[in-house]
């Protein structure tokens, strides 16, 4: 019997395989995960290219939602799109790793959905710190950037692959802006009897199984 046909132990320890409802139920799931990640992958390059200055934005999706044609909303949306792709590459491929060595857990589907929304975040948020000079990606941190769509898509899309490096950068940008002399202990802190404070722990941005 395969790993995949397995779902649990018993009360007497005894394998219990899977159910054929459960087992197509898991592969609908899957047909459909990999057909949206697909036409997440198609609608995001056909997007970037009708947002791409000097074509027209007129069958511009999002343009035409959004009732908008300025070149500087046209950034945000190609910013937003480049976080989203650079998201879809990482999300795709943790996908085909677990699913391809039968330890993808169901459990993190949501984390597959919402990965790309993360990216465009992430993404949206480095544009806006470098455009209001309180992020440098040059060496001189004094030299004005030139508004390059290449170089704006190509930071977009690295945010949105490396989040976790991505939210790193963010954090040493908001202590270096609101840096304490000294750390300020309030009386309502959580903290257990153990004297440890309740924390988020790290995480790897990627699923488990």
């Amino acid at each position: 019997m395969s790993e995949a046909e397995i779902t649990g132990l018993d009360d007497d320890g005894a394998v219990q395989p899977k159910s054929k409802t459960l087992i197509i139920g898991e592969w609908i799931l899957n047909i459909l995960l990999i057909g949206g990640l697909i036409f997440l992958f198609l609608f995001i390059v056909h997007q970037i290219i009708q947002l791409w200055p000097g074509s027209n934005s007129k069958d511009c999706i999002l343009m035409i939602a959004l009732k908008t044609n300025s070149d500087e909303q046209r950034y945000f949306l190609l910013v937003a799109l480049g976080g989203a792709l650079g998201a879809f590459v990482h999300t795709a491929t943790s996908f085909a790793d677990f699913f391809g060595n039968k330890k993808l857990v169901y459990s993190w589907v949501p984390w597959y959905i919402l990965r790309p929304f993360i990216g465009s975040a992430l993404a949206i948020a480095f544009y806006v710190l470098v455009r209001g000079g309180l992020l440098s990606v040059t060496e001189n941190a004094g030299e004005e950037i030139p508004l390059n769509p290449h170089g704006i898509l190509a930071v977009s899309i690295l945010a949105g692959l490396f989040s976790k490096q991505a939210i790193d950068k963010l954090r040493e940008v908001f202590e270096t802006l609101f840096q304490l002399k000294k750390e300020v202990k309030r009386d309502d802190s959580l903290e257990n009897n153990n004297g440890q404070t309740d924390e988020i722990p790290e995480s790897d941005e990627t699923p488990k199984g």
